[in-house]
């Protein structure tokens, strides 16, 4: 979405393009689906809930035990054991 809301779209389309060719996309799975139900229901009692899509993305990086490359370290530091990677 960052790349259609940039002001050089084209070039940040391609950008993204290009890094999802070169690595691979993973799947929202069953264990993804379970952490992130958990997580949210630790920051829903904490009042800190984040975007669905954040805690997804959280959700998946820390059921694989991979950082999370990220410049909206706000929302991605609420998600324990997360490894935040900033560009």
């Amino acid at each position: 979405m960052g790349a259609y809301l940039s002001s050089r779209k084209e070039q940040r389309i391609a950008e993204a393009e290009s890094l999802v060719e070169q690595h691979p996309v993973l799947p929202f799975d069953k264990a993804a689906a379970a952490r992130a139900s958990q997580i949210r229901s630790e920051l829903r009692s904490k009042g800190a809930e984040i975007e669905i899509r954040d805690l997804f993305n959280g959700a998946i990086c820390t059921t694989r035990r991979m950082s999370i490359l990220t410049s909206n370290k706000a929302h991605y530091e609420r998600i324990p054991d997360l490894l935040i990677v900033s560009p």
